[in-house]
């Protein structure tokens, strides 16, 4: 069975689809995250600020949100079983991975779809450098988006 191709991989900060007309908004696209050593810490570790309606914020080098990831696919043939994973490129560490199934009876129909992400930062102590976020079908990998995790205290934050 052929695989199917990749339109269009975009990590954002949000993706939804606008129900009245159908169209895909993307939000906040990225391909860097600044994050500093000192001010990473051990989870359980962060101090709690409380917020409106007696909840609770608990700041860190991770709160920013985590990310969504927009996928748009075609020739998708039947069922297909697709990987998401989030890799450290100098030593191909997987930090994580999603695993699903993806059904399609109409392989000319275009498939696009979003997959929330857990936050990308690693936890402390951080490995600065490249990462990407991978599609895999089927052991093959269809497409990636590179994310560089920098020290802004050592590069100045820009490049």
């Amino acid at each position: 069975m052929p695989k199917p191709i990749l339109q269009s991989l975009i990590v954002a900060d949000n993706v939804y689809c606008d129900n009245a007309s159908g169209k895909w908004i993307i939000a906040g696209t990225f391909t860097r995250i600044s994050a500093s050593m000192q001010k990473a810490q051990q989870p359980g570790t962060t101090k709690k600020i409380p917020v409106e309606g007696g909840r609770t914020f608990r700041p860190d080098y991770t709160d920013a949100g985590s990310p969504t990831l927009y996928l748009c696919m075609t020739e998708v043939q039947d069922h297909i079983e697709m990987e998401i994973r989030y890799v450290r490129l100098s030593d191909y560490k997987v930090e994580f991975h999603l695993n699903f199934g993806l059904d399609c009876s109409n392989p000319l129909a275009t498939v696009e779809m979003r997959l929330p992400l857990p936050k990308l930062l690693p936890r402390t102590p951080v490995e600065f450098g490249a990462y990407a976020i991978e599609a895999i079908c089927e052991g093959k990998i269809l497409g990636s988006w590179r994310i560089q995790v920098v020290d802004p205290e050592s590069d100045g934050g820009d490049e």
